[in-house]
């Protein structure tokens, strides 16, 4: 089982140091570097499930280079006012929230999860910052997943950065929060568990695709756990510890997230189960590269809706679509009539592949009998306009 957690990502050729020994200077962030609403990045994802990654050594003065190519999806990770987002009413006291989707996958579980599930999902962090005592803490997050929708505050504040950001500081980031879900037509609670041990290992030179940047490095120790109530009785869906390391820069916050395979005890993993690295900011003073440096974007060239697999299928079946730019989407399933049965995705994608899956329910959760269906996606973005409809055969 490989799965990791994570904030919640035009390719340019790789930005060499200035020197084969580049001036490294130290670093510690104080809080008032972290960035602030308004600031708009792109982080570049790579989600085949095996990076091959080199992400060194603790210590002072280290040079890393994130420059190798990612296959995966652009994601955006903005900061906005917790009130501009739909869950702030849930999480009280928030002040500012980071908008963004999470990787989540999770191997099959009989009766509950006979497929399994994997794909991005949208997510709100609500955050608050305690400038008196040098913190920054999570108090609950909002979601869109095929399980559950809304928000939901954490049981206690969650400590989720501590500052000054220097080699040595050490924390302890927990958190649980409760859900209420539908899960292959049973209702239940799902009940989400982390504790992470957090420490400032290192600080020095960062280069990716987009620039070079000083940073720290923040190593965690997750211990992720997910639970669902069947029957009066908890179940466990999944239990992960991985090794993160997250690299912060001035003013533009995350640049890079590794993260290894669950169960990894080396802290020197070669093989990272998730990487994802920033593509483009709208801090330009955070980037340090050539003339003409700019924002990444990697993109398909054309938008696509595949057929979906298995086709003819039952229970569930897949549709992948790839998107050419960012835009809104809407992805409707319809009858043989053409009446609409469920909508599979609705709201703002970033460019790249996408899958969503049907389970042969209508949008009040209740199966549909088996025949011919349509599949119709709707895009409209920067570049234009997208329609395409395909057909699936629902089994008995």
């Amino acid at each position: 089982m490989q799965k990791t957690s994570s904030l919640v990502r035009l390719s340019l050729a790789a930005v060499l140091l200035a020197a084969a020994a580049p001036e490294v200077r130290a670093v510690d962030l104080q809080i008032g570097d972290a960035p602030g609403v308004g600031v708009r990045n792109r982080m570049q994802t790579d989600t085949t499930g095996h990076a091959a990654v080199n992400v060194g050594d603790p210590g002072e003065n280290q040079v890393w280079d994130f420059t190798q190519p990612l296959a995966g999806s652009e994601i955006l990770l903005d900061i906005v006012q917790a009130s501009e987002t739909p869950y702030a009413a849930a999480v009280p006291g928030a002040e500012w929230a980071i908008q963004s989707k999470q990787w989540l996958s999770l191997d099959p579980v009989p009766f509950l999860l006979p497929d399994g599930m994997e794909g991005f999902f949208d997510v709100y962090y609500y955050m608050k910052t305690l400038t008196a005592s040098n913190e920054i803490q999570g108090l609950g997050m909002g979601a869109v997943t095929p399980f559950y929708t809304g928000g939901f505050a954490f049981t206690a504040p969650s400590t989720d950065r501590v500052y000054p950001m220097a080699i040595g500081t050490r924390w302890l980031k927990k958190y649980e929060f409760s859900a209420p879900a539908n899960i292959s037509g049973l209702s239940t609670t799902l009940v989400t568990k982390d504790s992470s041990v957090m420490e400032v290992d290192a600080f020095g030179r960062l280069t990716i695709p987009l620039g070079a940047f000083d940073c720290v490095r923040v190593k965690a120790v997750r211990h992720l756990t997910l639970k669902g109530l069947l029957f009066g009785n908890y179940l466990t869906l999944s239990v992960d510890t991985l090794i993160v390391y997250d690299w912060y820069a001035k003013d533009v916050g995350l640049v890079l997230e590794a993260a290894s395979h669950s169960g990894e005890k080396n802290p020197r993993f070669a093989d990272a189960g998730y990487v994802s690295r920033l593509s483009y900011t709208n801090v330009p003073s955070a980037v340090e590269c050539d003339p003409g440096c700019g924002p990444s974007a990697l993109r398909p060239v054309q938008y696509e809706l595949s057929q979906n697999h298995p086709n003819p299928f039952n229970p569930s079946t897949a549709v992948h679509y790839r998107l050419a730019a960012a835009g809104d989407v809407t992805l409707t399933v319809f009858d043989i009539l053409g009446k609409p049965v469920t909508v599979l995705e609705s709201g703002w994608r970033p460019g790249g592949g996408h899958r969503a899956v049907w389970n042969g329910t209508d949008k009040d959760g209740r199966r549909v009998p088996s025949g011919v269906y349509f599949y119709r996606i709707e895009v409209r973005s920067a570049d234009g306009a997208f329609t395409r409809t395909r057909k699936m055969i629902l089994t008995d």
